[in-house]
């Protein structure tokens, strides 16, 4: 199992798929941390659909976990690879009209 960010035009019908992680990194670094920090929307990653109310939360959480990586990252998967999708991931968010586009993890 991977999980995954999906945005979903609806005005296209267009997807993109953009990789988060497997689910022995996800048992191994996210779920972890996210407990760890109290960080529930990214508890919720493997199954969380981001609406529009929840976006600065989900913002804050994802910088709050990068905040803690910087700080606690120990091999080349928390120094390098889950900051750089992490940072992906909050660009991606940041800048989608969810009035339009529907994001989804899973």
């Amino acid at each position: 199992m991977a999980i995954s960010m999906t945005v979903k035009d609806a005005r296209t019908g267009g997807v993109q798929v953009y990789p988060v992680c497997t689910s022995d990194r996800w048992l191994q670094y996210w779920h972890p941390a996210a407990l760890g920090l109290g960080l529930e929307m990214i508890e919720a990653l493997p199954v969380l659909l981001l609406r529009s109310e929840h976006r600065a939360r989900f913002v804050s959480e994802i910088e709050e976990l990068l905040r803690w990586l910087e700080a606690n990252g120990s091999d080349g998967y928390t120094q390098v690879v889950m900051p750089e999708r992490l940072r992906n991931i909050c660009a991606i968010v940041k800048r989608a009209d969810l009035a339009t586009h529907e994001i989804a993890f899973g």
